[in-house]
């Protein structure tokens, strides 16, 4: 995968991270791709982009109470991230739904 080649190089660049976890994703690794976005954000623990990304994957697995903090996470670093907000949103309606 060339993201690991690339991590290789710049074990620094948060976005390489960022986007191997999105390609993990797709290939429905969402365990690897949680350690990924994990990774990123001990490197940058302000990315709000890879907060975002996690609560994504962390609600594709259901853990809908674990995404809405990324997604807070990443509105406090980001107040504007309007993307954050709309998975906010949709995670808050789903944690209403199901009780």
């Amino acid at each position: 995968m060339e993201f690991r080649h690339a991590i290789a190089l710049d074990p620094k660049y948060v976005a390489n991270y960022i986007e191997l976890a999105a390609a993990l994703y797709h290939q429905h690794k969402t365990d690897d791709a949680i350690a990924e976005l994990h990774r990123a954000i001990e490197l940058d623990p302000k990315n709000a982009s890879a907060h975002d990304d996690l609560g994504l994957v962390l609600s594709s697995q259901g853990k809908t109470d674990d995404a809405v903090a990324e997604y807070r996470r990443a509105i406090e670093i980001l107040p504007d991230y309007k993307k954050a907000h709309e998975h906010l949103d949709k995670a808050l309606q789903a944690q209403s739904a199901a009780k």
